[in-house]
Order: structure tokens, then sequence, then C-alpha cells
């Protein structure tokens, strides 16, 4: 499936590019290898796809990355705070970011402070992004605070993406192994225990493993019913309620 990808890149600029992936996610990553920010993702159809899990969002249909990487582009090329809201309305199709921008245009033709304005807006602006606005009015220099943000943003999207790219592979390992550990104490050990009866004197640790096997052979309705409330949890959290629950018995 074709993709149309609005993505920053590393100089600032807003790009277009025509992706070819599975879904939106691919997409996305796939712009990112390119060491592109993504902004917005659309289907060939035209359609928004993916809107929600962009980074940047301050709600689901407004992109804070994208409205601050556009209004510095018009600050840059000389336009004032009023103009480049108005060229910014002009060609937006979004009913919920119009909106937006015409709470801002209207606060800022009204004589509020850029800031001001912002912050009246808390579901969509958060208080760093209105901080950093407020301090950049003191200095009068909003593009170069509009730019160490989108610096920053990119950053934090960029960490975040390799934390959850690095957890993703030990979670289905500890959720794999937790399963299989489940299985081999909550069913193979207890059938192990009930044939085995050699009469040799085994290891400790072998024959603890033995009288566990028998107590959820004779208690499995019990140690079934610790594991219940935590059939949500890796596999591994019954067999520690189990355990929990043969204390009680012993």
């Amino acid at each position: 499936m074709r993709f149309e990808v609005r993505a920053l890149s590393p100089d600032n600029l807003i790009e277009t590019h025509s992706v070819d992936a599975a879904d939106a996610g691919e997409a996305g990553r796939l712009v990112q290898q390119r060491r592109l920010q993504p902004l917005s993702i659309k289907a060939a159809g035209g359609a928004v796809a993916g809107s929600a899990g962009l980074p940047g969002r301050g709600s689901r249909a407004f992109s804070i990355l994208l409205f601050s990487a556009e209004l510095l582009a018009l600050l840059e090329a000389g336009l004032s705070l009023i103009e480049a809201f108005e060229a910014l309305l002009e060609k937006e199709a979004s009913p919920v970011s119009r909106e937006v921008l015409e709470r801002l245009t209207a606060d800022l033709r009204e004589g509020q402070r850029f800031s001001a304005a912002l912050a009246r807006q808390p579901d969509v602006f958060p208080p760093l992004y209105v901080g950093i606005v407020r301090a950049a009015e003191g200095t009068s220099d909003l593009p170069r605070a509009l730019s160490r943000y989108i610096d920053y943003q990119t950053w934090l999207d960029t960490v975040r993406n390799r934390m959850v790219s690095a957890v993703i592979y030990p979670a289905i390992l500890l959720v794999v192994g937790g399963g299989v550990i489940f299985f081999l104490m909550g069913y193979v050990v207890p059938r192990f225990a009930g044939v085995s009866g050699s009469g040799r004197s085994l290891p400790w640790l072998s024959q603890l493993l033995l009288d566990w096997g028998q107590f959820v052979g004779q208690h499995s309705g019990p140690s079934l019913g610790a594991c219940w409330p935590w059939c949500s949890l890796p596999a591994t959290c019954c067999a520690v309620s189990s355990a929990a629950v043969a204390g009680s018995f012993f």
C-alpha cells in the first residue's frame, strides 16, 4: 500500500515522500530510517492513517511538531506572527486544526501575547511548549525557540522509539519463557510425579520438584484459582501465586 508522508528533514525543512508499506506504522519507520521525522501519514486515497500515533501530538488531530515547523518556516520567510497564522489557516483542511488556529489568531488580534493564547488551550499545548514560547517572548527570538523545540521533540521521539524497540524482544522472551515454565510446572511435572515411584533417595531439589508436582496434581483447583487473577500478566506470575498457595497447605 502506498502512503504519502510529510516529514521534517535534519535541516528543519518539510518534505513529502511516497512510501510503499503494509501499514502507516511501517511507513513511518521507513521514513525514520532516512533520518527524517514523520509529521503526518496519509494513504494514497487521501485518508489520514495513524495520525494518533505520530510524535509531537498535543491532541489526536493536531500535531504540535508540524505546527512548529510550519510556523518557523513562515517566520524565517519574513512574515509577522498574525500573517503566519493567516497563511496556516488558508492551507489547513482539518476541522480540528482549523479550530485551534482560529482561536490562536483571534486571541492575537485581541492583543494577547502568543504564550497567553497558547495557555488558553491546555488540552492542545503542554506547559513545556507554553513556557518555551513565553521565554522566547522575553528575548524576542521566537524562531530560535521553535527550532530548539523541534530539535528536542525529534530527539525525544528517537529515544522513545529506540526504547520501545529494545523492550519488545525481552518482553516476548519473558512471555514465551513464562508460558513454557508454567506448562512444565503445571502439567508435565504433576504427570511425571504421578508415575514416579522408584523408592530411591533423590537429591533435595529433585524431591522438592516431585513434591510440587504431587501437590498440584492433588490440589489443581486452588492452584488454578490462584493463577486466574494473574492471567493477564506473564505466566511466571502464575507459578509464583501457586507456590504461595502451596505454602499455605504445607
